[in-house]
Order: C-alpha cells, then structure tokens, then sequence
C-alpha cells in the first residue's frame, strides 16, 4: 500500500488537506476561549454551528452554549447531575496541556455528542488561551461513556462503585471534615431468605433511589456490593458525622417500613485524613468500626478517631 504526498492530494484531487479537510466548514468546529475573561465566551474561528442545532453566531457565551448541554445523561449520572456543568468549565480552567471532553447537546430523544479536543495555547504565564476543535460527532452514547458507566456506576442501584470511591480519594489533597461511613443493612439476609432476590434487590433500589434524591453538594453514596453501602462526606465535623449516620440509619427505617418491614443499619466512621486516603485503608478501619455497631445490636453508629471510640444507638428493632 502507498501512501499519497500531501502534493498528489492537491494536484491530483484538488484537495486542500488543512482547509478542505482539517478546517473544513461542514465538518469541524475550531474555536478559542479566553480564560481571562471573567464572563467566558467562545470565539468561532471556523464551522457551522447550526449542523449541531446551536445558533449562528461567531461569539457564543459560556452561560448560552450551557443552555444546549444536556444535563441528564449518562456522564452526568456518574459524574453528579448538579456539578455536570459547572465541572466542564473547571476542567477547562485546569487543563496544563491537552484534553478532550464528551459535551452531550440537546435533542428530542437523545443527545448528540460532540467529541472536542482542547489545547492550552497560551504563550506566557498570564495568558489563559485554549484552542478547541469539535473532532467527531456521534448520533449515539459513545462507547467510551458505556464503560466509564459500567465501571463507575452500579447497574442495580445507579450509585457510585468501589472504583469510582477509588478514583475519589484519590483526588483529596487536603481534606477538611472528610469522613468515611460503612453502612451495612441489618437483617436483609433474613429478608433475602424469606421474600426472594428480586424482592432483596427492590429494596436495595429503593434505598439507592431515596439516597439519590436527597442529593447533597458534601455527601457521595456509593454500593460497595450486597447490602452493604458507603458514603463519602466532607465539610463535616465529629457531631455533625454522627448526626448525619444517625439520619442514615432513620432514612433506611423509613423506606423499609413502607415495604412492611423495620429494617435498620450498622453504620462505622472513620476520618479521611490527607495521610489516609488509600481506599482500602479506609474501607477496612470503616468495616471493623460497623462490626462493632453490629455487635452492640444494630441500628447503631460507631465512630473510631485514633484511640478513642464514640457510639450511638437508636431502634434496635428488627421485624422481618
């Protein structure tokens, strides 16, 4: 196989490689943004935008063009559907050298999502310029997005995984207030037992679900497998942690009780402090702190901090 001088291209083709093909108008967007400025915009150096049903327009604000992103998709489920936005423009802010990013846009039945690279061109250390070009287009959920759900997301629950807290902990540099809370529910093998999977599987969702609902900025959920649950928190103190796994343990009562049942939970603490943030490290001294809520009866919070041990119970009362 031979491969064509750029030379034959144009001569023999009347091909352009640069204009025809890299900034060719019907295929490509190429754009720059200013970091510098404090309302964003983005300046159109070449493309249709109205191929991708966006306005016609050389200057597009960062607060218009987010009025075209779709923020229900399957990123955003992982990634958190309130930040979705506001997380693309702080990676943009961040980017050292290159990146490129999956930006969903609006449609009627499911977004089409543009596959755009961005590069820091800035040419001194004051300057904040990136140059971005739209590379692919793809009418359905990129294979890329696929895995990084299956990966990052449980199937069942739609909560975070264990490599997603992973991937978590791993970003804190400085923690402030950050907890781990292991949550185990008690009685569900009881449950599974008498009722079934399929009905041990409905109440797992509908814990998730409750879970989900009551979405807040500091606190992530996550299905380590099974029954057994974890949550990420931070900007919390010593009694407020304690409080908010008290509420845990009521949450999962309420929810049970409406399937005719009164289930509660083990829940262990632990800090994550900026020496401890090895996942597995966390996960163990969190499991061994709810073994001991385990042994005191259930429905009860123990928080370990160094030597000392704090503990709360609440109803202990299991009908299954």
């Amino acid at each position: 196989m031979t491969t064509l001088p750029l030379k034959n291209l144009e001569e023999n083709y009347g091909i352009d490689l640069i204009n025809d093909v890299y900034l060719d108008d019907g295929r490509h967007i190429l754009f720059y943004v200013d970091l510098n400025e404090k309302a964003r915009q983005i300046y159109i150096i070449s493309g249709d935008l109205t191929l991708f049903d966006l306005p016609d327009k050389k200057i597009l604000s960062f607060k218009e063009f987010a009025t075209y992103i779709e923020p229900h998709n399957p990123l955003s489920e992982v990634e958190g559907r309130e930040t979705f936005l506001s997380d693309i423009e702080q990676r943009l802010s961040n980017i050292d050298d290159t990146m490129y990013l999956y930006i969903p846009i609006k449609r009627d039945k499911s977004p089409l999502w543009l596959m755009i690279d961005f590069q820091n061109i800035s040419l001194t250390s004051k300057d904040k310029l990136l140059l971005g070009r739209v590379n692919h287009v793809i009418e359905d959920t990129p294979k890329e997005i696929i895995y990084y759900r299956k990966t990052h997301q449980d199937p069942l629950t739609k909560l975070f995984t264990r490599e997603t807290l992973k991937k978590h902990l791993d970003y804190i540099k400085e923690p402030s207030g950050a907890y781990g809370l292991y949550i185990d529910l008690d009685g569900f093998k009881q449950y599974n037992d008498k009722f079934g999977h399929q009905a041990g599987d409905d109440l797992l969702i509908r814990i998730a679900n409750h879970f989900i609902n009551r979405w807040e900025r500091n606190v992530l959920y996550y299905r380590l497998g099974g029954d057994e649950f974890f949550s990420y928190v931070f900007d919390y103190d010593k009694e407020n942690v304690l409080k908010k796994a008290g509420d845990i343990i009521k949450d999962i009562q309420s929810v049970s009780q409406k399937q005719g049942l009164r289930m509660g939970a083990s829940v262990g603490i632990v800090p994550i402090t900026e020496s401890s943030p090895n996942v597995n490290r966390v996960l163990d001294l969190s499991d061994l702190a709810m073994y001991e809520s385990k042994a005191n009866g259930g429905s009860t919070v123990t928080l370990k901090e160094g030597d000392q041990s704090y503990q709360r119970s609440f109803d202990h009362e299991i009908n299954i």
